[in-house]
């Protein structure tokens, strides 16, 4: 919504996020699934994602509207905002913004998951981190929107907890409150 999307394009923007790592399918599970660093082969090999993705999507029959949408968040979001990014080092507006978008979600999600080798971090320090990327990693304008969005929803997840509380406490003392 913030970037001028009809409710359609959101629409197609939310299905298509589902498209992004697509191309995993055709890793093997050994890669993906490598509980410590990668070896430079194995990243190598991840890093192949996207383009197998993006030839993946050719075979399925995905409406011509939403083609392009997710045709672009599954070959571009390992892109980087300072161009150091795969598969074609792609650079700042360069990238659809479809693409920089997931990349924010993208990385907030695997920063907040646990994974098989790693922890989640937590919400403070995946905030802290995104700032850090902003500008580098990511497009700064989407990750400023972003942490707009995720502090509303913080706020609101608050605000339910609180009321949770209350109403969770012994009728003669929560009418006092």
């Amino acid at each position: 919504r913030q970037y001028g999307y009809s409710p359609f394009k959101q629409r197609a923007l939310d299905e298509a996020c589902y498209f992004h790592d697509i191309g995993k399918l055709e890793i093997q599970d050994d890669i993906l699934k490598f509980p410590g660093r990668l070896t430079n082969r194995q990243y190598e090999t991840i890093k192949t994602h996207p383009e197998r993705g993006a030839k993946f999507i050719q075979d399925i029959p995905i409406p011509l509207l939403n083609r392009k949408i997710i045709e672009n968040i599954v070959l571009y979001h390992h892109e980087r905002w300072d161009g150091k990014g795969y598969p074609h080092g792609l650079a700042g507006k360069d990238i659809p913004l479809e693409a920089r978008i997931v990349a924010v979600a993208d990385t907030w999600d695997a920063m907040t998951s646990h994974r098989c080798y790693k922890e989640a971090m937590s919400v403070p320090d995946a905030v802290a981190e995104l700032k850090r990327v902003r500008g580098t990693q990511l497009d700064p304008d989407v990750v400023d929107v972003f942490l707009v969005i995720l502090d509303t929803i913080l706020q609101k997840e608050k605000l339910h907890s609180s009321v949770t509380t209350i109403s969770e406490q012994d009728p003669s003392t929560a009418a006092s409150v």
